[in-house]
């Protein structure tokens, strides 16, 4: 459909100081050239609020206040130098971080006109600073080959109570305040096109400030040539009737959007965590990456970044009608207008989900069978030593053929879970297709006896083990469970596809 087809986002969580002081210019600026701004004498071990500054921004402002130059970046030492400022740049703003995206403060210069084409400022300190900030910044480079102007953002989230979702509203400087939603049909309101948010530097990059609070179970959707429709409150005197954008029913199935997980949570101390990552659990349509600017533990800057490589979306389509790598089956999950253009690639969870009785519904199947033989002659034992250990330990017996059922028992928790208990037994039955792509089941009593995604914290943890193991084609062997060079080899081709089409393009 377009070119390249990536969009990347980076966020910078600023927790931080903001404040303002008077200029500090010894030298003469041109009212209508560039500008250029030169830094002398600043003490390289500057520590402000106790923390150590090491990077400086700049950003350049015109007579009306419109944000014109930068932002510029440089590492904070006693000789500092900023790229050139276009003309018409009336103020600069400086700030002080601690890492790429921690304001600790700031600082204002103003250019008076009539003057050289250097401002030098000698032993720049901010005059004061100001209360913690409560947002973090969103920025969004925009590499789809969509215009500017037909991107649009809307970011959904709880309160801290679950008690109602909101969306943020954005102001001239983009930033957003949490306003309760209102109903479907107020959906204009939700979303707004990029080019209304903050200007940054580079080619098709914005941003946006987004508060912490109210942002529980967060997300940012991007959608391509128009809003989101079905999005807003089914009852608007019940601000949990959250509804949400549809993949494959109207008004939203024909519109080409994606969205990421953007969560905040907070402890007793109102210490914010944010959880954040790329998601195609239900489809993939132009494939997101995203870098997060971060300080590690040694207080330095630091970057990470997920999703997927430039080019993802044209790769992945073009593997999945290949024969020779993917069953033809897998081609029914290709979303189209048409017969031409396509809008989405579904996840197998969600396709079988529509159509539970069609030819994905049994896919899995031989691959299942296999294994409940296997486990019928040795029986599994789980010593959890995987990857990501949760150190949930399970022995299993023999399956029997006349009951069918794979019976595990629970020999070792971890400290601290008060959800289950040592000699926990659970007795699963074989399970379908359907299960083991969505690795989850309709609940039923006993919890414990069923693969519904619930209950105790060890049977969710076995349950999920089991279906990974599955979905990767490795049920059979646990030593593999943990061996990505294992994944997706079986010579039948009885895995998850998706899966393995998609990590073949995905970033780290």
């Amino acid at each position: 459909m377009r070119t390249k087809n990536r969009l990347t986002l980076c966020m910078a969580s600023l927790l931080l100081l903001v404040g303002c002081s008077e200029s500090n210019d010894t030298t003469k600026v041109p009212a209508s050239g560039p500008v250029t701004l030169h830094i002398v004498g600043a003490d390289p071990n500057l520590i402000l609020d106790g923390e150590r500054v090491t990077l400086m921004a700049a950003r350049g402002f015109d007579g009306a206040g419109i944000e014109i130059g930068g932002p510029f970046e440089v590492v904070y030492d006693g000789d500092m130098s900023f790229p050139e400022m276009p003309a018409g740049t009336a103020s600069v703003d400086l700030e002080f971080q601690r890492a790429q995206g921690y304001s600790l403060a700031h600082q204002t210069v103003t250019v008076p006109p009539g003057h050289d084409s250097e401002i030098l400022l000698s032993g720049v300190l901010p005059s004061k600073q100001a209360a913690l900030r409560k947002t973090f910044t969103v920025r969004i480079v925009n590499n789809s080959g969509y215009n500017d102007s037909v991107v649009y953002v809307m970011v959904s989230g709880l309160n801290a109570g679950k008690t109602a979702y909101h969306y943020l509203e954005f102001d001239s400087e983009a930033v957003g305040t949490s306003r309760v939603f209102g109903p479907v049909s107020d959906y204009a309101k939700y979303s707004q096109p990029l080019t209304s948010l903050r200007k940054g530097s580079g080619a098709h990059a914005y941003s946006f400030q987004c508060p912490f609070d109210k942002l529980v179970s967060g997300r940012i959707w991007l959608s391509f040539k128009g809003r989101l429709q079905g999005v807003g409150l089914n009852d608007v005197t019940k601000p949990l009737t959250f509804v949400q954008p549809s993949a494959t029913g109207t008004p939203d199935y024909q519109t080409v959007y994606e969205f990421l997980e953007l969560s905040a949570t907070s402890d007793a101390s109102s210490l914010y965590t944010l959880y954040t990552n790329t998601s195609v659990v239900d489809f993939f349509s132009l494939g997101l990456n995203m870098t997060m600017s971060y300080q590690d533990d040694k207080n330095d800057k630091a970057e990470a970044t997920v999703g997927f490589m430039d080019n993802a979306r044209a790769n992945i389509l073009r593997d999945i009608k290949d024969t020779t790598k993917v069953p033809a089956v897998f081609q029914t999950m290709v979303m189209k207008t048409g017969t031409t253009d396509v809008l989405r690639l579904l996840s197998p969870n969600l396709k079988v989900s529509l159509d539970p009785t069609g030819p994905l519904s049994t896919f899995l199947a031989d691959s299942i069978n296999s294994g409940w033989t296997a486990y019928a002659t040795n029986a599994l034992i789980i010593p959890d030593n995987l990857t990501q250990n949760y150190y949930y330990k399970w022995k299993g017996a023999r399956i029997d053929p006349a009951v069918g059922t794979l019976d595990m028992t629970c020999t070792s928790i971890p400290p601290g879970d008060q959800t289950g208990s040592i000699d926990e037994t659970c007795h699963l039955p074989k399970p379908t297709t359907r299960i083991v792509f969505a690795c989850d089941a309709a609940p039923a009593q006993p919890i414990r006896d069923t693969w519904s995604n619930a209950g105790t914290l060890g049977h969710k943890r076995l349950c999920s083990l089991l279906a990974a193991a599955l979905n990767r084609g490795v049920f059979e062997n646990y030593s593999d469970w943990a061996n990505p060079n294992a994944y997706y080899t079986r010579s039948d081709k009885n895995y998850n596809h998706y899966a393995k089409i998609l990590k073949e393009y995905a970033l780290n």
